[in-house]
């Protein structure tokens, strides 16, 4: 798929994406549990406790390689994500009028300056807080 892809998009044979196969699996990636709820105190008292979906349901099980970047290292770390579908098609979804895409699928529709503007406050403010230790 991947070659195809890249073919269709013009890319040349020689330059066709190079698929390797690995016996290193995706660890799990696990947030520190002291760390989430420091996270979540700073987030609700700077953004707002509405900052939270309470009604998210995680739509599938995924390999996420940030975890290579923390996993055995001792390092405490937070993976959060930032949603950016409109309220409103949040809320038509939850009515059963409709549906949600994820990212990587090509239906997904974020609102683009509003989920950026999100993901840099909820950065900074985690990253402030967490220059006190």
């Amino acid at each position: 798929m991947a070659e195809n892809t890249a073919r269709a998009a013009g890319v040349p044979e020689d330059k066709l994406p190079e698929i390797r196969h690995t016996d290193r699996p995706v660890p799990p990636t696990l947030n520190d549990k002291a760390m989430l709820q420091r996270l979540r105190t700073v987030w609700s008292s700077k953004l707002g406790e509405g900052i939270f979906d309470k009604g998210y349901q995680r739509g599938s099980m995924v390999g996420e390689d940030y975890a290579h970047f923390i996993y055995g290292q001792g390092i405490p770390s937070v993976y959060f994500m930032v949603g950016g579908t409109p309220a409103a098609q949040v809320a038509a979804a939850r009515a059963g009028r409709g549906t949600i895409a994820y990212n990587h699928s090509p239906l997904f529709r974020a609102d683009a300056e509003k989920s950026i503007q999100t993901g840099v406050l909820a950065t900074t403010v985690a990253l402030l807080d967490l220059m006190k230790m």
